[in-house]
């Protein structure tokens, strides 16, 4: 159980510090691109990287059109999803491994 619930602090943690770190630095980024990618590789890359991360919150804006921004919350409850699935696939893992 603790280890299910390192595993789900580290991946929801991990996923809310990268997406918050790269929604900062987009705007940057974007200007920096401008000069080429290799100007600023690192913050085109976590942009990037933040874009996919947060891609199921995009995808639910378009499924259901949701008149709330709520900002960092909305990335938090992302970030939580995330670390839910990480602990439910341990979870599984580990049932099925006690099954053999």
């Amino acid at each position: 159980m603790r280890r299910l619930l390192l595993w789900f602090i580290s991946a929801a943690g991990l996923h809310f510090a990268l997406s918050v770190a790269g929604t900062i630095l987009a705007l940057r980024a974007a200007f920096d691109v401008k000069r080429g990618f290799w100007s600023a590789p690192g913050a085109v890359t976590l942009a990037y990287l933040s874009e996919i991360l947060l891609f199921p919150l995009a995808l639910v804006r378009m499924v259901i059109p949701v008149g709330w921004q709520g900002g960092y919350a909305e990335v938090a409850m992302v970030s939580l999803l995330f670390g839910c699935g990480v602990a439910a696939i341990l979870h599984l893992r580990s049932r099925r491994r006690d099954a053999r």
